[in-house]
């Protein structure tokens, strides 16, 4: 596999304050200071320019200081199971910041669909087929990947699985289907993937794990299993990222209102013998202080965080957005 330099630096950007909102702020303040009299009477129209001369000067120096979020462009985001769910949410955020995003999916089809909605919005992105139980797909993925944008920048790994039952009657080929997926494939990935950082000097990796990787959770010793495991990886990739530029990370979110964590719910309804229609209540509620589910927006943002250079002394670290579950 060859890997070539990106001819387009990443350049920092800032999150854009809504124009109409501005302007109104602008012209809030430039009224409020001449109705209080503070600016001369006689001169208004070059007292109100004088304010948002200032306003803009200020706001410019804000940014420059670094006090709204940076984040970065023209790097190169590889997602699996992204199709969907958390997955396209992050996708498509990153394309929001600037980044050129690979979409993968075991389904070529449904990769395709994701990567033409970001297009339609003009984000640049592609759909690649990826079943992540098949190196070879990786493998070739990463691969097309680095033939179409010239680099591969950023990989997270997200394709997840999810079955619920007790242990002695847990199908033993369910159990190893969920290891393959959520630990053995971000195996396959890294492995496939750091020799293109190391090469540019320059990565970002995101394992997406779990509060189920932290603790235990009855009916789900897959899902618990592989999401430990994965952590553990993270942990391993990092000190052997980290001197050529790499950080490592697993991104550990408690219950997100995605369909993976609605489909749960009446296996949880069933093992725990809830009515559908309570689990939230009875079952998920009284686990996070918080009292809801995340929103994906809030998933996303976060995978932003630690692939901009804001997150660079971050590696090796499991980083959990729970709504307190773990606190407790």
């Amino acid at each position: 596999m060859t890997c070539r330099h990106n001819s387009n630096p990443p350049t920092i950007l800032f999150y854009k304050i809504d124009k109409r909102k501005y302007l109104a702020l602008q012209n809030s303040i430039a009224k409020t200071i001449l109705q209080n009299k503070i600016a001369n009477n006689i001169f208004p129209n070059l007292c109100r320019i004088f304010i948002i001369h200032s306003l803009n000067k200020a706001i410019g120096e804000l940014y420059y200081e670094g006090m709204f979020f940076i984040m970065v462009t023209n790097r190169v985001v590889f997602l699996t199971g992204a199709a969907s769910g958390i997955g396209y949410e992050m996708g498509h955020a990153f394309a929001k910041e600037g980044a050129k995003v690979v979409i993968t999916d075991r389904l070529e089809e449904r990769a395709k669909e994701a990567a033409e909605q970001l297009q339609k919005e003009g984000f640049q992105a592609i759909g690649l087929k990826c079943d992540v139980t098949s190196e070879e797909e990786i493998e070739a993925s990463i691969s097309q990947t680095v033939t179409h944008f010239g680099s591969l920048d950023i990989l997270i790994n997200n394709a997840g699985m999810q079955h619920v039952s007790p242990i002695e009657d847990f199908p033993t080929e369910k159990f190893e289907l969920l290891i393959k997926i959520m630990q053995i494939a971000p195996f396959i990935a890294i492995k496939h993937a750091f020799p293109i950082m190391k090469k540019q000097k320059y990565g970002r990796i995101i394992n997406v794990a779990s509060i189920n990787g932290l603790v235990g959770f009855a009916g789900k010793s897959a899902y618990n299993s592989a999401k430990h495991g994965v952590i553990g990886l993270t942990k391993v990739a990092a000190l052997e990222g980290a001197t050529h530029g790499i950080t490592v990370n697993a991104l550990c979110p408690g219950y997100v209102d995605t369909p993976l964590v609605r489909n749960q719910l009446q296996d949880l309804a069933t093992t725990r013998n809830v009515p559908l229609e309570n689990v939230l209540e009875e079952v998920i509620y009284p686990l996070v202080p918080q009292k809801r589910l995340l929103q994906v927006q809030e998933i996303a943002d976060y995978a932003i965080f630690l692939a901009s250079e804001k997150a660079k002394g971050i590696t090796g670290q499991a980083v959990v957005i729970d709504g307190g579950y773990t606190a407790q």
